[in-house]
């Protein structure tokens, strides 16, 4: 609950010091008197955008405690932002606003983002204005009041639901990337397996860029190689004066000459040596020279092996190793895009698995809703013959739109799955039996509309209640009995939560616990408004001011009187 509330220098509140009850708290005070900026302050403590319209001189400053859980997750919030939340739960919450358009936030002490301000806000009140009753057209809103009302076994069923709708969303993503993934892979795969069919088809080998060429050169020279070599063996081996045969003559020469000198036997050693090594040479020449012989054919299939080999080099080289490394490279890269489609299978399936879980917590959860809606529209009913509508019916219906893919009904319809399900939820109003039963956002007027959406926040406090409410003039469109049974149903809500409410009706501030007024007045230069809690005298004066435009009527007072009275005897009641 909030326990208490500042302001300095917002509009025309200078300075105001409030400590609030629990139960139900009413603020009223003449049209422009400042019950706007009241509501504005409120709005500030609980996260709202600051205004700096509502600054009137330098700076406005607003404060609030706060009483939460210090173990619930709003109180560890705080304390996980730096802010202190005393032992009875009670945390400070402080805004700043400039003139210029700064502006200042902090929990507990601790400065803060007004985004964590907005937070705790949302954790503890819940508000209504009049554009809320706007709201409580949309089917949107409608549909989170009934999901709501269904309690915890509901909200689990949707949570459910969500966790796997998402897991949907994102299996038909990845498909759908896939799928556009896949013209380009096939596109990649045919240029592979072409290019990898071009390499296996040649086979290169590592070192053929220098091989091939040095064969070609030879079989292209054939002729010339052989009388090269002719000669050679002529001068080395010929049958007159080779060179073996004089290398042969100079080691016997040296040996005789060795019987006379020792130091020349290794001399007649290494000339046996080279005659041993030009010998083999000899005989290398020889094979050399037999091997020769013109073959236009090999030479001409290496030469298509060349342009063969060069043609992978200029596509995939530039070297040989390269073309056997691109090889390796696009058998793997083959083999990944082949996973690919692997892939894309299973991403199929993993939907086609998602759907049939989709169906089944869809079925639930449309289940659940329309067990809910049938308790909502008899509880609602119950309450809006209490508040001055005794014909009038309401009905929540819960609904299928049909779709293309989607939840296969059992009577052939097949709907879509949402974010939230696959049902749309409607209220609609029977204003009297026999009467057309028409959607609230048409067949309502205002003041139904604010019954309505208390009559649904009496039904919803019975099972979660928010630990505030605020209301701000609520109850426009409305008056006489209406507004008394307005003021019932508030201090109703009372029972379970902090009811903050700005009225213009007097029958619905004589139920408050509490009675603030706000009232203005001016010396003539400045003017100044005034909040203060009111209570005996000064209430009833307040409630005939209401009554009548006048706090001295008595005719308004003895009213006034009669109303507190039924205030009294309703209090006693729920005691």
């Amino acid at each position: 609950m909030i326990a208490e509330l500042n302001i300095r220098g917002l509009g025309v509140i200078a300075e105001c010091e409030l400590q609030f009850s629990s139960g139900m708290i009413a603020f009223t005070g003449e049209t422009g008197a400042g019950k706007t900026l009241l509501v504005g302050a409120l709005g500030l403590v609980l996260g709202d955008r600051a205004d700096t319209g509502m600054v009137a001189g330098e700076r406005a400053d607003v404060s609030a405690t706060v009483l939460v859980d210090p173990a619930g997750a709003t109180g560890r919030r705080v304390t996980d932002a730096g802010g202190v939340v005393e032992p009875d739960g009670a945390v400070t919450v402080s805004r700043s606003v400039l003139a210029s358009g700064r502006a200042r936030a902090a929990l507990g002490g601790a400065a803060v983002p007004v985004a964590l301000v907005r937070e705790l806000g949302d954790g503890i009140a819940q508000r209504h204005s009049q554009s809320d009753q706007l709201q409580l057209r949309s089917r949107k809103r409608q549909r989170q009041s009934l999901d709501a009302f269904g309690g915890h076994k509901l909200a689990a069923a949707l949570k459910d639901y969500q966790q796997d709708y998402q897991q949907y969303l994102a299996a038909i993503d990845r498909l759908a990337q896939l799928q556009r993934q896949r013209s380009e892979q096939e596109s990649r795969l045919a240029e592979l397996h072409e290019g990898l069919a071009e390499v296996a088809e040649v086979r290169p080998k590592p070192g053929e860029e220098n091989e091939v060429p040095q064969q070609i050169l030879r079989l292209a020279n054939v002729e010339q190689l052989a009388e090269g070599l002719s000669a050679a063996l002529t001068i080395v081996a010929g049958a007159e004066d080779g060179v073996l045969e004089d290398l042969a003559a100079a080691q016997q020469s040296v040996a005789r000459a060795a019987r006379l000198d020792a130091d020349l036997t290794p001399l007649v050693e290494r000339l046996g040596e080279a005659a041993l090594l030009l010998d083999d040479i000899v005989a290398e020449l020889n094979r050399y020279a037999s091997d020769l012989a013109p073959d236009p054919s090999a030479l001409a299939e290496l030469q298509r092996r060349k342009a063969s080999l060069t043609k992978l080099q200029r596509d995939f080289g530039p070297t040989l190793t390269d073309v056997l490394a691109w090889e390796d490279h696009a058998r793997t890269e083959v083999a990944e895009l082949t996973d690919a489609a692997d892939t894309e299978e299973a991403a199929q399936e993993e939907i086609a698995e998602l759907l049939q879980r989709l169906e089944k917590r869809a079925a639930e959860l449309s289940e659940l809703r329309e067990a809910a809606a049938e308790r909502l529209s008899a509880a609602v009913t119950t309450e809006l013959r209490e508040l001055a509508m005794p014909d009038a019916m309401f009905r929540a219906e819960v609904a299928q739109q049909e779709a293309e893919t989607g939840l296969r009904l059992p009577d052939g319809r097949t709907v879509a799955f949402g974010a939230t399900g696959v049902d749309t939820v409607d209220f609609r109003l029977q204003p009297h039996p026999g009467g057309h039963w028409s959607p609230i956002g048409e067949g309502a007027s205002g003041g139904e509309l604010s019954r309505i959406m208390l009559a649904l926040e009496v039904v919803l406090a019975e099972s979660d209640p928010p630990a505030v409410f605020v209301f701000d003039e609520v109850d426009s469109g409305i008056g006489g009995k209406t507004a008394v049974e307005v003021g019932r149903r508030l201090a109703r809500l009372a029972d379970h939560s902090q009811v903050l409410v700005v009225t213009h009706l007097p029958q619905v501030a004589v139920f408050a616990d509490q009675h603030v007024v706000v009232s203005k007045g001016t010396d003539g230069r400045v003017t100044r408004s005034t909040v203060m809690e009111v209570a005996g005298e000064q209430r009833s004066r307040e409630l005939a001011r209401m009554l009548s435009g006048s706090d001295d009527s008595a005719t308004a007072t003895a009213h006034a009187a009669e109303l507190l009275d039924v205030a009294t005897k309703h209090r006693e009641t729920r005691i």
